[in-house]
């Protein structure tokens, strides 16, 4: 029995809930088809442990799937399993997938479902986790249906991090910027190569309390994790769903060890490609996003900018008092402002960006040299990116579309 909701009831309640449920309500009758490649069923029947299942939500990603799919097949870990999950796709993203999965059932672990459409990102990534994990999968990756892993060792690389540590239960590492058409956008800015040629993470990214607290981290993304089964329950957020789960592992480390961050490991390794494309889930419009209940009532997007929404972020991560005060929040917060205007400018949102500029220097939580601060700096980075400004300027024409063609077969 598939769950559509599964441990929905954390939010019960609440007016995500309603939504959910009440879209689960439209589809009550509807069947729902798992395929499995030959491959998934044979180590199925196999008694052996230590898989890691790579759970890869889709939606309307048609022309990118087969790439993200043939990442994931490529990697060198000897049990790897995909579990796809496609969010209702309109545009045939399920048939280019289980054509891909056709042509590798012999070769490639993997099971596709496909549920009705919510639109939520943590509904597939809940089902995959909760209804369709093999029994003996100890291991839990994530690779979004766009994007893809940046090497054939990039799974290994987070696996023997937590077999040499059997104290954490999670393990990240860093991920660059590709356009569209695969073109590198933006080279990765959590790590950088030593004298001896081994990299490590840069002193104000690595994981500790006080950079938490300063934002000194990048966005994290759920494509460069990696974790053991039972960790904690993917939250039901609309957006922001990959920091809100981030910060669970911070809170629940800083339980289960005494406050610190014992729990989480640092890989210093390019994990993941992260695909910046101008119809994805995180670039949606207004017009979109307001079909939400809890946003509507909000009448925001992101929850750091309701009052007190830094403070709660904090304490989700279970970030210890002693770094909560005005000068950490009003960085951090800073930070955010900066991120959002700069993200709407690079999409071709100027509008949007302008009115989020406008909207940051009217926070009164925030101290204005540190907005100007960020956006020198970030401005100050894109300048030397050349990549990224040329992507800036084309979307600002409408020629940031830079995609490549499905197969012919599955067109």
């Amino acid at each position: 029995m598939i769950d559509l909701l599964p441990g929905v009831t954390e939010i019960a309640g609440t007016a995500r809930r309603n939504e959910l449920s009440r879209q689960i309500l439209r589809h009550c009758n509807l069947a729902l088809a798992l395929y499995t490649t030959e491959r998934f069923e044979t180590d199925l029947k196999k008694s052996h442990d230590r898989n890691v299942a790579v759970v890869v939500p889709t939606y309307d990603i048609r022309e990118f799937v087969c790439e993200t799919l043939e990442s994931v097949r490529r990697q060198d870990h000897p049990r790897v399993a995909a579990i796809v999950v496609d969010d209702g796709s309109s545009d045939g993203t399920e048939r280019a997938a289980l054509h891909y999965l056709n042509s590798h059932s012999g070769s490639m672990s993997a099971c596709l479902l496909q549920i009705p459409h919510f639109g939520w990102p943590s509904v597939t990534r809940n089902v995959a986790l909760y209804s369709l994990l093999p029994v003996g999968s100890e291991f839990i990756a994530f690779m979004d249906g766009d994007d893809v892993f940046a090497s054939p060792s990039a799974v290994s690389a987070l696996i023997e991090a937590l077999r040499a540590n059997p104290a954490a239960f999670a393990a990240y590492g860093d991920y660059d910027w590709i356009s569209e058409g695969g073109e590198t956008l933006r080279q990765s800015q959590e790590i950088k190569s030593r004298r001896n040629g081994k990299w490590t993470w840069r002193r104000d990214r690595r994981l500790t309390w006080r950079n938490l607290a300063l934002g000194n981290h990048g966005v994290h993304h759920f494509q460069t994790l990696a974790v053991r089964r039972g960790v904690p329950f993917i939250p039901y957020f609309y957006r922001g769903e990959d920091s809100g789960y981030f910060a669970r592992l911070f809170k629940k480390s800083a339980e289960t060890y005494g406050g610190t961050l014992g729990g989480v490991i640092q890989v210093p390794k390019l994990v993941c490609h992260y695909r910046v494309r101008g119809n994805s889930i995180t670039n949606m419009s207004e017009e979109v996003l307001v079909r939400n209940v809890d946003l509507m009532e909000s009448g925001v997007v992101k929850g750091w900018q309701l009052p007190g929404g830094a403070e709660r972020r904090f304490e989700e991560a279970g970030i210890p008092d002693s770094f909560v005060t005005k000068e950490t929040i009003s960085v951090w917060l800073a930070k955010q402002w900066a991120n959002e205007t700069l993200r709407s400018m690079f999409r071709g949102k100027f509008r949007t960006g302008i009115s989020t500029l406008r909207q940051s220097f009217r926070d009164r939580r925030v101290y204005r040299r540190h907005i100007i601060g960020q956006f020198v700096q970030y401005l100050g980075k894109q300048v030397l990116e050349p990549r990224v400004m040329i992507q800036i300027i084309r979307r600002a024409y409408g020629k940031g579309r830079i995609g490549k063609s499905p197969p012919a077969e599955v067109r």
